[in-house]
């Protein structure tokens, strides 16, 4: 009964209306990064052009940034050009982030580009949802900047790794 009733409350919170969103200004030099990651691309998929444009000028300073009106105009792109990381809003119109997500991860070219859900009304069951479409990340709006960033960073950091790890002759440990 205590389960069903934080569930309930869960999904009962105040949702984020960002359609009244007026974004601060943030400095970005307080934004702590490695630097390694700033050739890497990141595809921005924001119906909100107000929140487009925020998360793209953030996001700008440290990494190189294509930003789309929606998911299908994003997984288009995606035909002539492979970003290093996607971020896609979920509740969008064309295509929402949770078909740009399963389009993504079950292609076997794209499947391994990590994909980072931004919501502003993430119930649970479409938290399970879009971690069962393959979501690497769920972040909820408002979000926080440095957090965005900092997972954007371990997200690369760890593709990185797992291409180090098979680009060598490394023997993997039989048991």
């Amino acid at each position: 009964y205590q389960h069903e009733t934080e569930i309930k409350l869960l999904e009962e919170e105040e949702k984020f209306d960002e359609s009244e969103y007026v974004p601060e200004t943030i400095d970005s030099s307080k934004i702590v990064v490695s630097g390694n990651f700033s050739d890497s691309t990141v595809f921005l998929a924001e119906d909100n052009a107000d929140m487009r444009s925020f998360v793209s000028s953030i996001l700008g300073t440290f990494f190189k940034v294509r930003a789309f009106a929606n998911g299908k105009e994003c997984y288009k792109a995606m035909e002539t050009e492979w970003p290093d990381l996607v971020i896609s809003d979920v509740k969008m119109p064309e295509m929402t982030g949770f078909e740009l997500c399963k389009n993504i991860k079950s292609d076997i070219k794209t499947s391994n580009i990590p994909v980072i859900l931004l919501t502003a009304c993430a119930t649970l069951e479409e938290q399970v949802q879009g971690l069962e479409l393959g979501a690497d990340a769920y972040l909820y709006k408002p979000f926080d900047t440095q957090h965005l960033v900092t997972r954007i960073e371990a997200l690369l950091k760890s593709r990185m790794q797992l291409r180090e790890r098979y680009q060598t002759d490394f023997p993997l440990k039989l048991i």
